[in-house]
This record gives C-alpha cells, structure tokens and sequence, in this order.
C-alpha cells in the first residue's frame, strides 16, 4: 500500500517543469528509498534498479512516476513543487539532519533558485524568510532562533506527517541543493 503523503511528495518532485533541478543520478538515488518507504512504482522500482545513467531510460521513468504516483495521491490535492522542497527542509530538520540555523541556511540555497520573483505562496515567502534567517544570523549576528523554529515548524507541515524518512529526506536534499 503507498502512502499517499509519499505519492504527494514524489509527484511535486517529478514535475517536469523543475526537472533541471534534478541530475538523471539523482533521479536512481531519490528512487532507492522511495521503493523502501512503499512507493512500489514500477517506474520507481526501475529508477531504484538501473545499474547506470541512460538518460532517455531515466527521462522516460521520472514521466512515468509522475504519472503513477498522482494515481496514488488518494485524497491529497498535489503539492507545488516549491511546497515540497519547502516541506522536505522542514521535515529534514525535524528529523534531526539540520538544526535549525542549518536548514535555514539550505533555504537560502533554494532561494536562489527564485530570488529573481516575488513570492506567490506560502512555500516560497518561508524560502525568503529562510534566507532572511540565515543572513542574519550570518551576516549580522541577530539570533534568529526563534524566527527560525517558527517558519520550519510551518514548512514541515506542507508534508504529510507519514510521507517521507531521512533517507529519503537526504537522497531529495542531496539531489537538489
């Protein structure tokens, strides 16, 4: 049985409009613990198992996972991609990957991907805030502890509470920043 919360997560992530965030590799690494957490996808499964990068396999297997994992999203509308990089942040620390000056500071590597627009959702004013975060504390000094505890409690929520682990937290994380 897939989660539906990881069938979110997956979706969100293969969308092929954000597709240059993601190297054909990391594609085969982000499958191995989706298989693991349940998203028995055949086209999951073939990511999982591909001995090495061909590309138009690889291409042609994320569209298929798009495609399987929405038929799985159950009652969950689909997630905004920002949403999910947002919410696998969030969740990335709440596991304990990064504290929360740490993913503050990956924040701040994902706003560089939209820095160039203004904010349209929630996702992308907690990458601003996030980048804020990190430039305080970096720059300026300013204790931001709390700032920061605030807005990644809210970004872990864009998740389902079951959706992902640290591995696959790691594999999305290490893939796209």
């Amino acid at each position: 049985m897939v989660r539906s919360g990881l069938a979110q997560v997956v979706h969100s992530l293969t969308d092929p409009q954000f597709g240059i965030h993601f190297d054909n590799v990391d594609w085969m690494d982000i499958a191995k613990p989706t298989v693991a957490l349940g998203g028995q996808w055949p086209a999951a499964l073939a990511l999982a198992a591909m001995p090495a990068i061909w590309r138009p396999s690889v291409d042609d297997a994320v569209r298929h996972l798009r495609v399987q994992s929405e038929r799985d999203l159950g009652e969950l509308p689909p997630l905004e991609f920002w949403s999910a990089v947002c919410g696998v942040i969030g969740r990335s620390w709440r596991l304990g990957i990064f504290d929360e000056l740490g993913a503050t500071a990956r924040l701040d590597i994902v706003w560089r991907d939209i820095r160039d627009h203004e904010p349209r959702d929630r996702a992308r004013e907690l990458i601003w805030e996030g980048m804020a975060c990190h430039e305080l504390d970096q720059y300026v000094r300013t204790d931001v502890t709390d700032r920061a505890l605030a807005l990644l409690i809210e970004a872990d929520r864009f998740i389902a509470e079951d959706a992902v682990d640290i591995a696959f937290c790691e594999a999305a994380l290490e893939a796209f920043l």
